[in-house]
């Protein structure tokens, strides 16, 4: 009994012993992981440590949990550390590699969305990958040595002496590694999916929109758990399979009905096949923070006209006014609104980082015209991993995505350091000029994206404030660079109508504004619900530089104010596209509810028609749902 109870303090002191160089191998593999996390950059590493130690050491925990699991599983605690070590340094190398070609992070859907957006074979780097195997190689070697390092010294955690008794401490660790494991990382890979999320106990943000920054503040690790969340979005009260597909043949047998004699050939409405007219190419502009300032005019003085080309095209176009569901942010949903039809109205999330990018293909405008047999391109100045667009417009069905390091023209303004509207708009006409098939190009503009700076115009202003109800001057001057800026991408939005009507090819272009820059303080926080929905007013237009054969487009039309879910709809509507299911459920919805967003109704909910429950579901499903609705 003495000799056993001699054994069992061993033991004990073995595992401690063990453990506590489990929770310094942890601290290291957690200082290796942020070391390598900004590219084997000391400094920043250190920065990261000093500034952010609740994160750091709330991810060596993590790490530690990690670590009892794998030993209870491996027996031996080299092993445990030497696996995990080569799985630091592979995935951290292809998160290296990535972050090099595509300057954003390694994601979860780069991993299982490989045979959809890219194979992670893109991100490597062939002549490293000698040196990542000689690595993998010698840390196998010191694992093995460590091994016999420990046998030796009588430091092994387990032996094949008292194996019963050895199994239950096995199964011990294991239990303790995997409760550790759910514990500390349940809030983050069940968050809420918001723009920005605070974290009490770790003094920190995650961000939703930009994974770049939520990566550097938060780490690798957590910054990777956040991805791998699914949101659990609680399906709406009588949502079925059967339901989804009696709503689907419902608007297809509507669009048949009106087909008539063709109902025969409509079983690919979609398809170039059955059309022999020539479809016009179709380019789309979501404009950065862009706004007809006339609307505000009357709170924010000042003289001359800030957008005349948007005013003379409104004369020759169908135009009106979008009532955006953001201030000051939120492109992305308004994005997500605007392709696809479908509304965050009832999802509230952020679509793109939080649904989209797990979902593979979805339809939207671009995969219905890239059916019909249009090339598809995308054109956003800047950072592809901005929203994850890189991801979410392959599967919106754009072939051709050109962003900041495509772009064959990257003029700014001043000291911006954004690429100016001019030169996305010669990007466009560089792709409308190439090929002879019907293009969609749609271009997301970064131009008016904050900050506003007087140095960015030289300190030249010609849109100064002229009253007193902004009292900081710093915002003063940011109001008016705000309106210089506007000035100029008004004067690029002049040129390139003028390029598109010298075009041969038959080209309609749908133009709007996003949102407002969100600099109007003294409107957003009225008590007046009507001077507060004037920081939502956009303008929006659907051009055409040919006669559409439609009497629904006439030149100077005014177009009913609608949120970003309707543009589409609109635009179909003026120049007669055919409509799938999907489509003419959302011109039917437009018609009825043309606004749906709460702040439009005094904050009250949207009443719920049966029609809107019906669009309810559909966009559940294919949001976030088992896409029942299935494709075009």
């Amino acid at each position: 009994m003495k000799k056993l109870t001699v054994e069992r303090k061993k033991l004990v002191l073995r595992i401690l012993i063990n453990i506590l160089v489990l929770a310094v191998v942890a601290l290291g593999l957690t200082y290796l992981m942020v070391y390598r996390q900004f590219l084997n950059n000391g400094e920043e590493a250190g920065r990261f440590v000093t500034e952010r130690p609740k994160v750091f050491y709330f991810t060596s925990l993590i790490i530690f949990g990690w670590l009892l699991f794998l030993t209870g599983i491996v027996r031996k605690v080299n092993w445990a550390a030497g696996i995990s070590l080569i799985l630091l340094i592979i995935i951290t190398y292809i998160n290296i590699c990535k972050f090099r070609v595509r300057g954003t992070p390694l994601l979860p859907e780069d991993f299982y969305l490989a045979g959809e957006t890219g194979s992670l074979a893109d991100f490597v780097d062939g002549m490293e990958l000698l040196r990542l195997g000689v690595a993998v190689g010698l840390i196998i070697v010191l694992t093995i040595i460590l091994g016999k390092i420990l046998k030796k010294a009588r430091l092994e955690l387990f032996t094949s002496e008292r194996k019963k008794t050895g199994l239950v401490w096995r199964i011990g660790l294991v239990l303790i590694g995997a409760t550790m494991l759910v514990g500390t990382t349940g809030f983050v890979r069940h968050h809420h999916g918001e723009k920005y999320e605070w974290v009490e106990f770790l003094e920190t943000t995650f961000t939703a929109w930009n994974q770049t920054r939520n990566y550097n503040e938060n780490g690798f690790l957590l910054g990777f758990l956040y991805n791998l969340a699914k949101l659990d979005i609680k399906a709406p009260e009588g949502y079925s399979e059967e339901k989804i597909k009696d709503i689907r043949a419902e608007f297809e047998k509507k669009i048949a009905e009106e087909q008539g004699s063709e109902k025969s050939s409509s079983a690919e409405p979609n398809s170039a096949k059955n059309s022999e007219k020539v479809e016009p190419n179709i380019v789309i502009i979501l404009n950065e923070s862009f706004i007809d300032p006339e609307g505000i005019a009357e709170y924010y003085k000042y003289s001359g006209d800030i957008t005349p080309n948007l005013h003379e095209i409104e004369k020759r176009a169908m135009s009106g006014e979008m009532f955006s569901i953001d201030y000051g942010g939120g492109t992305a949903n308004v994005e997500f609104e605007m392709l696809t039809g479908l509304t965050n109205y009832w999802l509230n999330t952020v679509p793109y980082t939080n649904l989209l990018s797990k979902r593979g293909e979805l339809e939207s405008i671009a995969s219905e015209l890239k059916a019909e047999g249009y090339s598809t391109v995308a054109i956003h100045p800047y950072n592809g991993g901005m929203y994850k667009r890189n991801i979410v417009l392959k599967n919106e069905g754009f072939e051709k995505l050109i962003f900041e390091e495509e772009m064959n023209f990257k003029e700014k303004e001043g000291d911006s350091e954004y690429i100016n509207d001019w030169s996305s708009y010669q990007e466009i006409l560089k792709e409308l000029r190439e090929g002879s098939e019907p293009k969609l190009v749609f271009n997301i503009t970064m131009q008016n994206h904050t900050p506003f700076r007087e140095s960015t115009f030289g300190g030249v202003l010609n849109f100064r404030l002229e009253n007193e109800l902004v009292e900081d001057e710093d915002r003063r001057t940011a109001i008016a660079a705000y309106f210089e800026s506007l000035n100029r991408s008004d004067e690029y939005l002049g040129r390139l109508i003028r390029e598109i009507d010298m075009l041969e090819e038959e080209t309609v272009v749908l133009f709007f504004g996003d949102h407002s820059a969100g600099i109007f303080d003294e409107l957003r926080d009225s008590e007046n619900l009507e001077e507060v929905k004037l920081t939502r007013m956009t303008p929006y237009f659907v051009y055409a530089n040919y006669d559409v054969e439609n009497e629904k487009y006439t030149r100077s039309g005014k177009l009913v104010t609608v949120t970003p879910n309707c543009l589409t709809a609109e635009m179909r509507r003026v120049i007669g596209l055919k409509e799938s299911a999907l489509n003419r459920l959302t011109r039917e919805v437009c018609e009825e509810t043309p606004i749906l967003t709460s702040l439009y109704y005094n904050y009250e909910p949207v009443k719920e028609t049966k029609l809107l429950e019906k669009y309810k579901l559909v966009t559940y499903d294919l949001a976030a749902g088992s896409k029942f609705f299935g494709s075009i």
